[in-house]
């Protein structure tokens, strides 16, 4: 294709590299060919290569699309042929086909159009989002104008003829291997369907980046958060640990820059960032959660609850563990937590505190099963106007926010999930607010209009899930994503499947997931954040990783300024350039010497020999017997008695002339004993005792008298 302005030839377009370019004015919006003209919409035209033809379908543009100066109609496929001109809105800029090899018949052509992947995200089905509260399924988008019914029919083929394409990619794309010719040619087939998904819906999924490469957990991630302008993220585990992690500072190492146990003893369970991001809500298996500033040190921590009541709201705090909090939309002070004790706490972080400085709750929100018996919840979350919970039976009940008291639910569904170990595991709100995702361990993704609550818009069944931490769930920026993680298992041939992220359409009413990405075989997905600013995907893993997903072409910030930053460059001069600089001579550096090496300072030298015998002429002082406290323990008992055996195993049972002629055999140092050496008398020490002493003189009266 030729780009021509004022009849001259400013650009050639290749259109044989990929299978459809988009035309538009934004890149991050997927287009590959970016128009800047003030009339060309975000996402304006798309041309589409069946691999002998091309057709070009207008993407619901403002100031519409032409053909030879014909305008064509916004949705429908129309065949490009050789020297063809398109424009583009209101642009002075022509674009000339060139190159096209007329192939079979139009008749034959006509009838293959219905085979062409037309996404619908591209406008080929573009709707408006409904307010009907009675409408019986789910419906996110409408048209405004009204067509005929000859246009309408040709929708639904078109629509038809999508979900067809896309359920066969991702079929393809999840089946094995094969070395013959048929399977190879499925593989290109799929890897082409993956490309045509993930250009189509804009998903940040080219790129992975490990984030926990050097800072790894021990134990499987349980949480993550992220603040809201994408500087910082933090990440929990069962290893007890929270560990803090810069964007902006973080290199090729990629390690956390604050490390620390947030309370001892306890895994973390949630985390959560205020709105403005500069502070972080830790709820851990403890009954108290602690608010910390984004560098990690402790501003408060909560009130514990009194277990001996039977009335939760009389209690100022939690009594068993916290299984997850948040941090309310649009409110700097106030938050939510949620425990097995079957409450619902709101705090003020302004509010009233405990003599010790901890905080007490403002409000108590109640659950209780069918039967009218507390029931633990294991989840919350919150929108701009409501609070949801889900509970262990299964249950998800919704509450209205900013109640002076919460009596009773205004939405609840007793049977949204089975009541299956923990019952519900996760849950989030679309940005909008209107749907509600829930994740049960009973292996099902449900998908909820909060104006009908009775049924669920759309169900998934089969998914793994783990046992311990759970699975995420997180909806994109426009709310038309819905992403989840999938844990580690057996199919039923036995055969080891891995953990996956999986990707749906909510306006398909094929539940398929449109795209999948495979961890480890032996490593299950479980926490997930989808940040809407950066535009990037967090996942937590069983093996205590955290991976990030992006794109360049969609991602903004976060990884992205990390992985594109170059490491410091580290300057080694070599000995042949430092001879070079000063022209072959010799370094005198007396320091490096051995007999320099270790000199000490002066002071430090000082006090050497200050403490010195010899140099400062103080001899060393006697040595001293060992001593022993002679404080001991009142209720001890015959303290007496041990303290005689005490001294008796020390001092008694030493012979006081050994102990004197010991000192003997030593030879006097010349230094002390020079002075008086001549004035002092001889040293005579007694060589026998009194008692043999006494013996050898009966022993000599005796001789005298036998030989006298």
């Amino acid at each position: 294709m030729v780009v021509k302005k004022n009849e001259k030839n400013i650009d050639v377009i290749a259109l044989w590299e990929r299978t459809h370019t988009v035309f538009g004015r934004k890149k991050k919006k997927g287009c590959h060919v970016v128009l800047e003209h003030s009339s060309i919409s975000r996402r304006h035209a798309m041309i589409v290569c069946d691999g002998r033809k091309f057709f070009l379908t207008d993407l619901g543009s403002a100031h519409g699309t032409k053909i030879d100066d014909r305008k064509i109609e916004s949705g429908a496929l129309s065949e490009l042929k050789e020297n063809s001109v398109i424009t583009f809105g209101h642009s002075t800029r022509s674009y000339v086909v060139k190159g096209i090899e007329v192939g079979e018949a139009e008749e034959k052509s006509t009838n293959e159009m219905s085979d062409l992947a037309l996404p619908t995200s591209f406008g080929g089905n573009q709707k408006k989002k409904t307010v009907d509260v009675m409408k019986p399924k789910f419906d996110a988008f409408e048209r405004k104008d009204k067509v005929s019914s000859t246009r309408k029919e040709r929708e639904r083929e078109i629509e038809a003829a999508t979900q067809s394409f896309l359920s066969s990619s991702s079929n393809q794309n999840s089946s094995s291997s094969s070395t013959t010719a048929k399977s190879s040619t499925k593989r290109k087939v799929s890897s082409i369907a993956s490309n045509n998904v993930i250009t189509s819906y804009c998903l940040p999924v080219t790129h992975e980046v490990d984030v926990t490469e050097v800072g790894q957990h021990k134990k499987t991630v349980s949480c993550i958060a992220i603040d809201r302008a994408g500087a910082r993220m933090s990440t929990g585990s069962f290893d007890y640990e929270v560990k803090m992690w810069d964007f902006y500072g973080m290199r090729d190492r990629r390690r956390p820059f604050r490390e620390f146990e947030a309370i001892e003893g306890h895994p973390v369970l949630s985390l959560s960032y205020s709105p403005t991001g500069d502070r972080l809500l830790i709820g851990t298996g403890e009954s108290r959660c602690k608010v910390v500033d984004r560098d990690g040190s402790e501003i408060l921590i909560f009130r514990k609850g009194d277990p001996y009541l039977h009335d939760m709201s009389r209690t100022a705090g939690h009594i068993t563990g916290v299984t997850s909090c948040y941090w309310l939309p649009g409110s700097e002070n106030r938050v939510v937590t949620a425990s097995r004790d079957s409450t619902v706490r709101i705090w003020d972080l302004n509010g009233t505190k405990h003599w010790t400085g901890e905080l007490v709750n403002l409000q108590i929100i109640k659950h209780k099963d069918g039967s009218g018996r507390k029931t633990g919840v294991t989840c919350v979350t919150c929108s701009n106007r409501m609070i949801a919970s889900g509970c262990e039976d299964g249950s998800v009940q919704l509450w209205t926010r900013d109640q002076s008291k919460y009596t009773r639910p205004q939405l609840m569904n007793r049977t949204a999930h089975e009541a299956v170990q923990n019952g519900i595991c996760s849950m989030a709100f679309d940005p909008d607010g209107r749907l509600l995702a829930t994740r049960g361990h009973d292996g099902r993704l449900r998908l909820w209009d909060t104006r009908k609550f009775s049924e669920p818009v759309q169900s998934v069944a089969g998914l793994f899930t783990s046992p311990s931490g759970g699975a995420g769930v997180a909806f994109d920026k426009d709310g038309m994503i819905l992403a989840t993680v999938t844990a580690a298992g057996k199919s039923s041939k036995g055969k080891q499947i891995g953990g996956k992220v999986l990707f749906f359409d909510i306006q398909r009413e094929n539940p398929a997931p449109i795209h999948k990405l495979n961890l480890d075989k032996t490593e299950s997905g479980v926490a997930l954040c989808w940040h809407h600013t950066m535009n990037q995907i967090a996942v937590g893993t069983s093996e205590g990783r955290v991976k990030m997903l992006f794109s360049p072409d969609y991602s903004i910030k976060g990884v992205v300024m990390m992985a594109s930053r170059r490491p410091k460059k580290r300057k080694v001069v070599s000995a042949a350039a430092i001879d070079e600089i000063l022209g072959g001579g010799t370094i005198a550096n007396p320091d490096a010497l051995p007999e320099y090496s270790n000199m000490p300072s002066r002071a430090k030298q000082s006090n050497l020999d200050r403490r010195d015998a010899k140099k400062s002429k103080k001899p060393y002082a006697p040595k001293r017997e060992e001593q022993y406290e002679r404080y001991m323990n009142r209720n001890y008992n015959d303290i007496m008695k041990i303290q005689k055996e005490r001294r008796a195993a020390k001092f008694l049972d030493k012979d006081p002339r050994a102990q004197l002629l010991k000192y003997a055999s030593e030879k006097n140092d010349g230094v002390f004993t020079s002075a008086w050496s001549d004035t002092q008398p001889k040293t005579v020490l007694a060589t026998k005792t009194l008692e043999q002493e006494e013996i050898d003189l009966k022993k000599a009266d005796e001789d005298y008298l036998k030989n006298n």
